[in-house]
């Protein structure tokens, strides 16, 4: 472990539902991101060394590792979940999130879309205080979000983007959702058995 004034928490953000997204928090404030196309597979743990080492950090300095658990496709999401298992067993503390939970912090207006594949995508919106979630048509889409605004990670679906939304909400999502330190399960846009099945 660094040499750091102990009153500082340092956490950890992995997403992985869409591209290898990493955030650097401190004191509940973005200290730093790193956000790659490429595959996680590839780059998740080269990302997570590099934003560490340009921060002067070691793993020992984090306190908390926060994980998105979805929705995602199965590829990607797996790879986060093996770090977070391994984290575990060496004790690390690890929480999880989904990504549209960013709508408890938002007006009524807006709907978290992704593309679910398969000619799907994946809508949330929330419902008074409630979150309700399902998979639809473009068509339906397209119907759905004539008086709504959109975000999503997707550049062909957005009218806001999630990461701009997740950086200006930063502190109101750690506060609301994160502070929760919750374990949740994976998310996946479908089970295994509809993902693979052959067409």
């Amino acid at each position: 472990m660094t040499l750091l004034d102990s009153s500082k928490k340092f956490s950890i953000i992995i997403d992985t539902s869409y591209k290898t997204c990493i955030w650097l928090v401190l004191d509940c404030k973005i200290l730093d991101l790193s956000i790659s196309d490429q595959r996680p597979s590839k780059k998740l743990l080269t990302n997570l060394n590099l934003i560490l080492t340009q921060n002067n950090l070691a793993i020992g300095d984090i306190q908390d590792f926060y994980f998105c658990k979805g929705p995602g496709s199965y590829t990607g999401l797996r790879i986060s979940q093996g770090l977070e298992e391994y984290l575990k067993l060496n004790k690390f503390n690890c929480y999880d999130f989904y990504s549209f939970e960013i709508l408890k912090v938002l007006e009524l207006k807006y709907l978290f879309v992704a593309n679910a594949f398969k000619k799907e995508f994946f809508v949330a919106e929330k419902n008074c205080e409630q979150i309700e979630y399902r998979k639809i048509s473009k068509d339906v889409l397209n119907s759905k979000r004539l008086d709504r605004e959109v975000i999503s990670y997707d550049d062909s679906l957005k009218d806001e983007d999630y990461f701009k939304v997740f950086d200006e909400k930063f502190s109101d999502f750690f506060n609301e959702v994160l502070s929760n330190k919750l374990e949740k399960d994976v998310f996946y846009y479908r089970s295994l058995s509809e993902e693979y099945k052959r067409l």
